[in-house]
């Protein structure tokens, strides 16, 4: 079934199928974001009773660059990652979004209306999609959940500056260090060494997150496990003190992304 996300030719990617989600469970996870949770169920039912759910298999974008964007998703299972391609074709991950994570909001209200980057899923997911006739008349009709928006949206710019901060005058080691810092945050788990990042997190995804090449990566990460700062378990990586690691780079505490 369609995604939804017509490009300017009016071609959708293809997605599995729409997922099958009870009306329940929607409005369970719109409740249980950032952009609605001061809100009451009464108040976010109708949107949710217009709300569709949609499927992803690994691999598969839910839009690219061209397309019309016509509305913003929250994450309701699995993984996906923000992509910018280049003009010569190099691939830099600007973010990734995971469970309870609200995405593509910058597209629908850009003058444009047309979407700058790709979106794909690193694993099988499920996403709802929001349509922009639906969820605009609602934001300026309940002022908490556009003030969430706004707030998240700022936060969005003030961390790319950051990112550009970083990528200009910090080294390849502090950079994986801040970002495994953000991770073990925003995404970390608590760990008898510290906490650990619980995603499907690879060397080469790390790499494209902050700019850099795979072998770059390997070698950073090896000198953060020789200081201390960083465990290795299997697949996983452990941060002993996120906020020590972040502010060993950083002259000041960051602003957690409120958005995700």
């Amino acid at each position: 079934m369609s995604s939804g996300a017509a490009t300017v030719g009016e071609t959708a990617p293809s997605l599995v199928s729409s997922a099958e989600h009870p009306e329940g469970a929607i409005l369970a996870a719109l409740l249980d974001c950032y952009l609605f949770n001061d809100l009451n169920p009464a108040e976010v039912g109708p949107l949710a009773n217009r709300a569709r759910s949609l499927s992803l298999r690994r691999g598969e974008p839910l839009y690219v660059p061209g397309d019309q964007a016509i509305a913003i998703y929250l994450v309701m299972r699995g993984q996906l990652r923000e992509v910018l391609t280049t003009a010569e074709g190099r691939e830099m991950t600007t973010e990734l979004v995971t469970q309870g994570d609200v995405f593509g909001e910058a597209g629908v209200f850009a003058r444009e209306r047309d979407r700058i980057v790709s979106v794909i899923a690193t694993e099988e997911s499920h996403v709802i999609e929001l349509h922009r006739r639906d969820v605009v008349p609602f934001l300026f009709a309940h002022p908490p959940a556009m003030h969430r928006l706004l707030e998240a949206m700022v936060s969005v710019v003030r961390e790319e500056i950051e990112q550009w901060s970083l990528a200009h005058f910090a080294s390849v080691q502090d950079r994986v260090a801040v970002k495994l810092a953000e991770l073990a945050e925003l995404r970390g788990t608590p760990h008898p060494n510290g906490t650990a990042i619980d995603m499907d997190l690879t060397q080469s995804l790390l790499a494209s997150l902050i700019a850099t090449t795979r072998p770059n990566v390997n070698q950073a990460i090896g000198g953060l496990i020789a200081r201390g700062e960083v465990f290795k378990e299997g697949r996983r990586l452990i941060v002993r003190d996120p906020g020590a690691l972040r502010t060993g780079v950083l002259a000041s505490p960051r602003l957690i992304h409120r958005r995700n």
